[in-house]
């Protein structure tokens, strides 16, 4: 059944059923049920702008008067909607008033409640379809639901929707029987609860819809009602039947994650709406796109798991997909409401150069292209081209950088269908000696590294020594990320390290180890030279990096290193070194901030 069938078969049971019982709506939850009711059926049913439609939902209701208090509210304020067109503009704001018991449109809550309760149950619920969703989540008895729904259906005529996920209702148990022979047996069978809510249902409900959701058309409906013009042009490319290739693409998304939800559909284009919103620059609507279905997969994982972590060794495409991995911008915003719109630059920047190069590799018959093709090459044609990945490594310049993360995951993920498998571990090693040889310190290279679109790991052994290589990568591109800094003059040394560390933190922390790697020494001559404006600059510079409590889990290796630096400036203050007795003051406050960081390892 389509939607429009559903509402034929609602609309019929309004206008013609005689049983006196009640349907029910069911589909697990996030599947569009709510979306459908709002969507479709009531438009449908009121469309003569009759109001035909009282939707309650149980979620949070304790008790079977407060089931009659919500409808008498809903009807109320549905007839003075109708008359009034002022009040229709702030309907949800009355209605919200109206359940918290306010006097208000001429309604007199201060009657006695036995009195209000009367007054719930005269209304006339004739010619109306009582919805009552989330069946499951209410905090009344289900018994004592479905016993106000038959009373309902049976004594006020009315005509009853129960909308529920069923499977949350439906509890089995384990049982254990003897066989003919004596042996033990185990079953599943209902539990006594679900036994008595299948015959009471059996009692009240006629008939059982499942829901199956047009998921095409909901989705592409989801998307017109945000009036997005970024989103409205994702919806403009369409395949050879029409349809728009987003759809697709976002119902490629929720079958890799394996989650069929429609609110985290809608939270991830209010989530991706909210970031661009403030974006003034010429934005790529494909990079667009892959920040959308990124965080789609990211929204759908955390219906399962809502404590999801960017630890140090994430691998962004197991927050989203292979294809359409988590950008770090997108995770801050959606878990800490965090943006900073340079990132959405430069992620669209490295996005947009890395698409040109592969562009570059289409229609041609390079090594990369068959690798990045592997699923539909032959096993010869495939080895060849791995060795001339290797070849082309060796050159140091065919091959960019920022296809080093992608490529590693596709080496890994080759690994086992080759004759020389220990051709990988050579590419490998090429790869972190170029990396070595990077002169240009760019932080984002590391983001490149990480987030790629790929082929998916199948193994848990493979996604180990991918997690682990691309680590080794960091740490080796990390490794001389310092060593730029050559200056011979030990105060210009001093400034320079403060600034790497205040400003390019993020960078440093990623490095496993930092103090270790710079000329402490030099640091120290720096120091003793150094204004008390230049010593309180360096300070500001260490707490930025090394004034987290977690610090340890960032620079694990740097201990060492700070114990013996904090060593070197106490020595500076015993020995009465530095410009006066305020550089000395500014020693002693660096000594407390050393000793705060390595207290905390």
């Amino acid at each position: 059944m389509n939607d429009h069938e559903y509402n034929l078969y609602i609309e019929n049971y309004l206008k013609n059923d005689k049983t006196k019982s009640a349907i029910m709506l069911i589909a697990p939850w996030g599947m569009g049920k709510s979306y459908y009711i709002q969507n479709s059926l009531i438009p449908h049913l009121e469309h003569d702008g009759d109001k035909k439609c009282v939707v309650v939902s149980l979620y949070g209701l304790n008790d079977i008067k407060e089931i009659s208090k919500a409808i008498y509210f809903e009807l109320r304020v549905k007839k003075i909607g109708s008359k009034n067109e002022k009040f229709e503009a702030g309907k949800i704001v009355a209605k919200t008033l109206l359940k918290n018991g306010l006097s208000t449109v001429g309604i007199d809550l201060s009657v006695r409640e036995e009195d209000l309760e009367k007054l719930y149950t005269s209304i006339d619920l004739s010619d109306k379809l009582i919805i009552l969703e989330d069946l499951e989540r209410s905090g009344i008895s289900i018994k004592q639901v479905l016993g106000y729904v038959n009373n309902l259906v049976e004594q006020d005529g009315a005509k009853v929707l129960l909308v529920a996920n069923e499977n949350e209702v439906k509890d089995l148990e384990e049982k254990i029987t003897k066989d003919k022979e004596g042996k033990d047996t185990t079953k599943w069978v209902y539990t006594a609860e679900t036994e008595e809510y299948l015959k009471i249902k059996e009692k009240t409900v006629s008939d059982t819809i499942h829901y199956l959701c047009d998921f095409d058309a909901a989705i592409e409906n989801i998307l017109k009602t945000f009036s997005d013009p970024n989103l409205n042009t994702c919806l403009e490319e369409k395949d050879t039947h029409g349809k728009a290739l987003i759809v697709n693409e976002i119902r490629s998304v929720m079958a890799d994650v394996g989650v069929y939800n429609l609110r985290s559909l809608i939270f991830a284009c209010q989530k991706t709406v909210d970031i661009f919103l403030n974006y003034k620059n010429n934005l790529d609507i494909v990079f667009f796109k892959h920040v959308l279905l990124g965080n789609l997969a990211f929204s759908l994982r955390l219906k399962s798991n809502d404590d999801l972590k960017w630890g140090e060794r994430t691998n962004p495409n197991s927050l989203g997909t292979s294809e359409y991995p988590l950008y770090k911008f997108c995770y801050d915003y959606i878990k800490y409401q965090e943006l900073d719109v340079s990132e959405i630059k430069s992620n669209q920047e490295t996005f947009i150069e890395r698409k040109e190069y592969e562009k570059k590799q289409q229609g041609t018959n390079t090594a990369l292209s068959i690798l990045y093709d592997f699923p539909n090459q032959k096993s010869v044609i495939l080895g060849c081209a791995v060795e001339m990945v290797r070849d082309e490594l060796k050159d140091g310049t065919v091959i960019p950088v920022i296809q080093y993360g992608k490529l590693a995951n596709y080496l890994i993920a080759v690994r086992s269908l080759l004759d020389n498998p220990d051709i990988i571990d050579e590419c490998k090693t090429i790869m972190l000696q170029n990396l070595k040889k990077v002169t240009h310190r760019d932080g984002r290279i590391l983001d490149r590294l990480r987030i790629h679109d790929s082929f998916s790991f199948w193994d848990d052994i493979q996604v180990k020594e991918y997690n682990t290589f691309i680590q080794e990568m960091s740490s080796v591109f990390q490794s001389n990320a310092f060593s730029y800094i050559k200056e011979d003059d030990p105060l210009e040394y001093l400034q320079k390290i403060a600034e790497l560390m205040y400003d390019k933190e993020s960078d440093v922390r990623q490095s496993k180890s930092f103090m270790d790697k710079i000329d402490t020494d030099k640091i120290l001559v720096g120091l003793e030279k150094a204004t008390a404006t230049q010593v309180s600059e360096f300070r500001r510079g260490f707490l930025s990096t090394y004034g987290i409590a977690n610090i340890s889990d960032f620079l694990p290796n740097d201990k060492d290193a700070l114990v013996g630096f904090q060593a070197g400036v106490q020595n500076l203050l015993d020995s009465n070194k530095g410009a006066d007795k305020i550089v000395r003051l500014q020693y002693l406050w660096l000594i407390g901030h050393i000793e705060a960081a390595i207290k905390n390892y």
